[in-house]
C-alpha cells in the first residue's frame, strides 16, 4: 500500500504495510484504526487487542467502524492512505468503484466525522450494496473503578444509539445525512456521497449525543474549516532551520504535540503515547515540558503541571506517576519523578520570565514535594547514606539495588531549583519558614555535590553505579542513565567528559543510545534524546544533529509523520516525549550555531 502525508510544507511518501494502526484526535476524543479499514486490535500491555477503536475518555465508544460495498463480481483492494495530520483518508477500489473515506475528530466536541465518497471510474453503470456500520462498546478506560454495564443498542435507517445499564448517563450516536444501508445505482463517473458523525457524551444519555451529532452535522463545514484552521496555526512556529528534512521533522514535532492534547477528567494535559499510554504521566510530562515551551505551547506544559500538582498535594507532596483519565490515581509515583516535577515547574517558571503567578502557582506543591515527600517521606532511607532518596525509579529492571542514579541526580537539580525559586520567593513575601528553608536546602544540595563523586563514580570501570545498597555495594549494569548525571550537571568535569567520550565511542548503535549496553540494544527515543541534549550542552553539536536525525527516522515508519517511541518504530505508535524532546533538542542546536 501507498502512504503519503501532505500537509503545508511536509510531503512524505512511502510503501508500507497496510495493518498499521493510525490515530486521528482531538482534545475531547481520539480515534485509533487501522489503515486496512479491519477492527483495530491493538494494544499489548493494557487492555489487550482493545486499546483501539473510538475513545472519548473515561469512556470507549466504538470498537469499531466500517463502510462496506459489495459490487457483485467485484474483489476489494486498498489503493492509498492518506493522512494530513487532522484527518486521514483511505481510498480503495471494488468492481469499477472508488472510495474514499475522509475521517476527523472536531476540535472542540467529542464527535467524529467520516465523510465517503463513492465514485463509478469504469464506463459501465454498477449497482452495489452499501453499508456504513458501527460497534458500540461503552466501557470505561483502563483500571476504571467503574463498573460496565451491558450495553443496549437501537437502531433505524439513519442512526445507531447505545446506553450503558449501569451509566445511564454516557451515550453514543451514530447519526448519518443518508441511509446507513442502501443500493447504489450509478453511471459511469457518478458519484456518491454519504456524512457520518459519531458523538459520545458522560452526560445526558443517548438523547444528547444524538442531539450533539445533529448539531455539528449540520455545522460540518464550519467545524472542518475550524478543525484544520488549527492545525495550519500550528505551522506558523516551525523554526528557520538548514534543511528542508530537520524543518519538516520540526514541524512534525509540533503537529504531533498538538494532536495529543487532550482535556479529561484528570485535567488538560498530552498525552504520554498512543496507543498504550493516554493517561497522565509524571515523568513523561516532566521530560516534555522543555520541548512544550520550545514548541510554543507554555500552556500546556502548566495545565499539564496543575494537573500532577492538583493530585501531588493530595499525597502530602508526592508526584504521581499515572493518573487515569477518569481521575484516579493508578499508580502514586516513582522516586524520580517528585524530582523531576520540581525541575519541570522551575523551568516553566524560569521561560515565563520568573513570574509571580507561576511561583504563587507551584512553589508551595515543590516545597512539599522536596521538603515534605522526599525528604520525610516513606522514599528516605535511614542509611548510611541519608541524603539519597530510595525506590524505584526510571529504571524498571529487577535486580537493582535500593539508591538510584538518576535519583539522586534529580533530586539535587530539584533542590538547587528550589532553591532559586525559594530566594524569589522570600524577595516578596519574607518569611522565617523559607528562611529556614533555603538553609535546610543549601545544606542537602552541599552534602550531595560534597559525596556524590565518592558514592557513586567506579574509577576502574571508568563509569558511575547505576545504583548503591545500603551496605556500600554499587552495581554497574550500564543502563542508559549513566548520562543523567551528565543532564543534570552533577558529574563533575573530568567525569562528565570520561562518561561521555565512552557512551560515543561504545555504548551507540546505528539507531542511538541503547537501553543498557550489550543486554538490551532497544533504542528508545528518551534516552537518545536526552544524550542528544547532553551533547548540545558540552559543545558537540554533530553528535546532537546525528542522534536528532535518529530520532526522526520514526517519522518514516508508522503512521507517516508520528514520532514512535522506539528507533526506528516499535511500543508506541505516536510517543509525546519524542515530539518534545526533538523540539528541544533542535532548539539548542540551533542557538549552537
Amino acid at each position: 500500500m501507498i502512504q503519503t502525508l501532505r500537509f503545508g510544507p511536509i510531503t512524505m511518501r512511502a510503501a508500507l504495510p497496510a495493518d498499521r494502526p493510525y490515530v486521528i484526535a482531538g482534545p475531547r476524543m481520539y480515534a485509533i484504526g487501522m489503515m486496512s479499514g479491519a477492527p483495530p486490535r491493538v494494544g499489548d500491555e493494557h487492555l489487550i487487542g482493545e486499546m483501539g477503536g473510538l475513545w472519548a475518555h473515561p469512556i470507549k465508544a466504538l470498537n469499531a467502524w466500517r463502510f462496506t460495498v459489495d459490487v457483485s463480481g467485484g474483489s476489494e483492494e486498498i489503493d492509498s492512505f492518506e493522512g494530513a495530520f487532522w484527518k486521514v483518508t483511505r481510498t480503495r477500489r471494488a468492481g469499477g468503484l472508488r472510495i474514499a473515506e475522509t475521517e476527523w475528530v472536531a476540535e472542540d466536541e467529542p464527535v467524529l466525522f467520516v465523510e465517503i465518497d463513492v465514485v463509478n471510474t469504469s464506463n459501465e453503470a454498477v449497482v452495489a450494496q452499501a453499508a456504513f456500520d458501527a460497534t458500540p462498546c461503552l466501557t470505561p478506560c483502563w483500571m476504571s473503578p467503574m463498573l460496565d454495564g451491558d450495553d443496549t443498542v437501537t437502531c433505524d435507517s439513519r442512526s445507531i444509539r447505545a446506553a450503558d445499564a449501569l451509566h445511564p448517563e454516557w451515550g453514543v450516536a451514530v447519526l448519518a445525512d443518508g441511509d446507513l444501508a442502501q443500493t447504489l445505482r450509478l453511471a459511469p463517473g457518478e458519484a456518491f456521497r454519504l456524512n457520518v458523525a459519531v458523538a459520545a457524551v458522560l452526560e445526558g444519555g443517548p438523547d444528547a449525543a444524538e442531539g450533539l451529532a445533529v448539531l455539528l452535522l449540520r455545522q460540518r463545514e464550519a467545524r472542518r474549516a475550524r478543525k484544520e484552521n488549527a492545525y495550519l496555526d500550528v505551522l506558523n512556529r516551525g523554526l528557520a532551520t538548514s534543511g528542508s528534512h530537520l524543518r519538516d521533522a520540526h514541524l512534525c514535532a509540533l503537529l504531533n504535540i498538538k494532536l495529543l492534547e487532550t482535556v479529561n477528567v484528570a485535567g488538560r494535559y498530552a498525552i504520554a503515547g498512543l496507543p498504550e499510554y493516554p493517561n497522565l504521566f509524571g515523568a513523561d510530562i516532566a521530560y516534555s515540558v522543555p520541548g512544550l515551551i520550545a514548541a510554543g505551547r507554555a500552556d500546556l506544559a502548566l495545565s499539564a503541571l496543575e494537573a500532577l500538582r492538583d493530585v501531588a498535594l493530595r499525597q502530602a507532596g508526592r508526584v504521581p506517576h499515572e493518573v487515569l483519565p477518569d481521575g484516579s490515581t493508578f499508580h502514586p509515583g516513582n522516586t524520580q519523578e517528585t524530582p523531576q516535577f520540581v525541575i519541570a515547574a522551575h523551568a516553566l517558571w524560569r521561560a515565563m520570565a520568573s513570574s509571580d503567578a507561576i511561583a504563587d502557582a507551584f512553589y508551595p506543591a515543590c516545597r512539599a514535594a522536596v521538603l515534605n515527600h522526599l525528604r520525610a517521606g516513606f522514599t528516605w532511607a535511614a542509611s548510611a547514606y541519608p541524603d539519597y532518596p530510595h525506590g524505584n525509579a526510571m529504571i524498571e529492571r529487577e535486580g537493582m539495588l535500593a539508591l538510584k542514579l538518576d535519583s539522586v541526580c534529580y533530586t539535587h537539580r530539584a533542590l538547587r531549583c528550589l532553591e532559586e525559586m525559594a530566594r524569589a520567593w522570600q524577595a516578596r513575601r519574607p518569611s522565617l519558614q523559607v528562611a529556614d528553608d533555603l538553609g535546610r536546602i543549601a545544606a542537602w544540595a552541599g552534602a550531595i555535590e560534597a559525596n556524590f563523586e565518592r558514592d557513586w563514580w567506579i574509577e576502574e570501570a571508568g563509569f558511575y553505579a547505576d545504583s548503591l545498597g545500603y551496605d556500600g555495594a554499587r552495581r554497574l549494569d550500564r543502563h542508559w542513565t549513566q548520562i543523567v548525571p551528565l543532564e543534570t550537571g552533577l558529574a563533575s568535569p573530568e567525569h562528565a567528559v570520561r562518561v561521555l567520550d565512552a557512551v560515543e565511542a561504545e555504548w551507540l548503535n546505528a539507531d542511538g543510545l541503547p537501553h543498557t549496553k550489550d543486554i538490551e540494544e532497544r533504542v528508545w527515543t528518551l534516552p537518545t534524546g536526552l544524550l542528544a541534549l547532553v551533547a548540545a550542552r558540552s559543545g558537540r553539536p554533530g553528535l546532537a544533529e546525528r542522534l536528532l536525525l535518529n530520532i526522526a527516522t520514526t517519522l518514516q515508519s508508522g503512521q507517516l509523520g508520528l514520532f514512535e517511541e522506539l528507533i526506528p518504530s516499535g511500543l508506541c505508535f505516536a510517543q509525546l516525549w519524542s515530539a518534545a524532546l526533538f523540539a528541544e533538542i533542535l532548539e539548542e542546536v540551533n542557538q549552537m550555531k
